[in-house]
């Protein structure tokens, strides 16, 4: 499949001295094969700090609409090693008291409850609707609380740290099954975890969604197909040497200002087409600095 970012660039243009674009991760789902960058926009890659994952950062005129087009085939069902990178930060550590927020019967990190029981505890202190600020850090609370999928990700990510356990978050964008397969509804996120060498996928605001009375693991519970653009919380990547302030989630591509921020360019994700098969795409060993393609170098 073939995904697209239309980037405004009239809002952060003038005051931004660079474009950072994520770097589709290669998971058990997905395989990056191309990215199309716009023409003769200068670009330089640059490397996470804790999982060696890539982001391009362009420099140039940034006046003209951009488009950025990433090219997919399936995964090869392998786990990749640095999917469960731990990103140890304030966006990833659980502040409160685990066995009294997941109200299990035994501790979290017995041996006697799966993953699945977790998911489902953090998925019973939740109703799906719209961003909750008071939950943009992992904090165990009272009752049911209202939120999206960022907010549902963040406790669920922390209290499956806090229990011992191995748990990734991804960042990118879903396409719905009754969409058109055109336009997602902004970012999307969800959850892996893999124990005893299980590894499984988690979208518990699909599942709230869908009206599931317990979580069930798989990608996509409502249908539809999505694309990671990113794994981690907190992602601290390195130009030169510069370290870029720490990013929560990374699916749109960030403007870098002069003073050093990373804001969030307003972006449309597109689903454009289907891979093909017998779809050309330009591979090159190292990738150009100024160029329409950009392929990974491994």
């Amino acid at each position: 499949m073939i995904i697209t970012l239309r980037i405004d660039p009239h809002e952060r243009a003038a005051a931004a001295i660079g474009l950072l674009v994520p770097e589709p991760p290669d998971t058990v789902h997905q395989t990056l094969v191309g990215f199309c960058a716009p023409c003769p926009l200068p670009y330089r890659i640059v490397r996470e700090s804790r999982s060696g994952q890539r982001a391009y950062l362009f420099e140039g005129d940034f006046g003209a609409s951009l488009e950025f087009s990433f090219h997919f085939a399936a995964g090869t069902g392998t786990v990749k090693t640095d999917e469960f990178a731990d990103f140890d930060n304030a966006y990833t550590r659980l502040a409160g008291d685990l066995s009294e927020f997941l109200a299990l019967e035994r501790p979290a990190c017995a041996a006697g409850h799966g993953d699945d029981d977790i998911v489902a505890a953090v998925a019973r202190r939740f109703s799906y609707g719209g961003p909750n600020p008071d939950l943009a850090r992992p904090a165990t609370f009272c009752g049911v609380r209202s939120g999206n999928c960022i907010d549902i990700n963040t406790a669920l990510l922390a209290c499956l740290r806090a229990a011992g356990r191995r748990a990734a978050y991804f960042a990118g964008f879903h396409f719905g099954r009754n969409r058109g397969g055109c336009r997602a509804d902004g970012m999307h996120c969800w959850i892996a975890t893999e124990t005893a060498g299980r590894r499984c996928d988690w979208d518990v605001a699909h599942c709230l969604i869908a009206g599931l009375a317990r979580p069930v693991a798989g990608l996509n519970p409502l249908g539809g197909v999505r694309a990671a653009f990113s794994h981690g919380r907190g992602l601290v990547f390195e130009a030169a040497t510069t370290r870029l302030p720490a990013i929560s989630h990374f699916a749109r591509p960030r403007w870098l200002l002069a003073d050093g921020s990373l804001p969030e360019a307003a972006t449309s994700a597109v689903l454009t087409q289907p891979m093909r098969a017998d779809a050309e795409i330009r591979h090159a060993a190292r990738p150009p600095q100024t160029a329409s393609w950009a392929t990974r170098s491994v």
